[in-house]
């Protein structure tokens, strides 16, 4: 009858391998925890500017169900609830330069430009309420105060259109106003006529309640009308 030995070489290396790993994972927890037992973060969604960037930006996916804000400095649109009819990417986009205001406005936003809203042409179920920072040098003059407002480029009637004005807060230097779609949008004041001329501007109110600029200037000022 014959006996069979084990040959235990490959049971102690077995052993050793596993002491290895081990002793291999403990020194890695020690170093780094949440490399040893973290699982990979998860993305995340916030609203982000760019820094250092020649581009000033801001987005954040917004919930269709419960609204939310997006904000670019001091400029800002808040959506409520049911505004969006899906969850969208909103963002806000500071602009150099914009369409010309012609000789009817002039552009009082801070640091001149504008802002561009998107999605482009985006249409909302509810009114949205936009705030844009002014010229705060305009606080001095409440003529200019009185006639400050937030307008839209209008692309089909190559105009820009004013926006329903809801609040000027003059201790910030803002104004907020009430859309229901995208486009760029500026900050801007009636243009005043020369000492001595002569003329007229009416403001057109339109049922959307915005409103646009019509009626006459000097003929040093001619300015464009624009169809109510």
């Amino acid at each position: 009858m014959k006996v069979e030995k084990k040959d235990g070489c490959g049971e102690v290396f077995g052993i050793r391998r596993a002491v290895s790993l081990l002793v291999a994972l403990t020194y890695l927890s020690c170093l780094c925890p949440a490399a040893a037992y973290a699982a990979p973060p998860a993305p995340e969604r916030t609203s982000v500017a760019a820094a250092g960037s020649a581009v000033e930006t801001s987005s954040l996916l917004i919930s269709a169900e419960h609204g939310g804000a997006v904000r670019l400095g001091r400029a800002s649109i808040v959506i409520p609830a049911g505004a969006l009819l899906h969850d969208t990417e909103i963002s806000i986009t500071r602009l150099a330069s914009v369409a010309d205001t012609g000789e009817s406005i002039q552009n009082s936003t801070e640091r001149g430009g504008g802002y561009r809203f998107l999605p482009a042409g985006q249409q909302f179920q509810k009114e949205v309420l936009i705030t844009l920072p002014y010229d705060r040098s305009l606080n001095i003059n409440d003529a200019a105060l009185e006639d400050i407002a937030t307008y839209f480029y209008s692309e089909q009637e190559r105009h820009w259109v004013r926006l329903e004005r809801r609040e000027v807060n003059r201790p910030e230097s803002l104004v907020t106003s009430a859309s229901t779609h995208f486009t760029d949008m500026i900050n801007a004041t009636l243009a005043l006529p020369e000492a001595g001329a002569t003329g007229a501007l009416t403001v057109v109110v339109k049922a959307t309640g915005a409103a646009t600029l019509t009626g006459t200037l000097p003929p040093s000022r001619a300015a464009s009308q624009a169809e109510a």
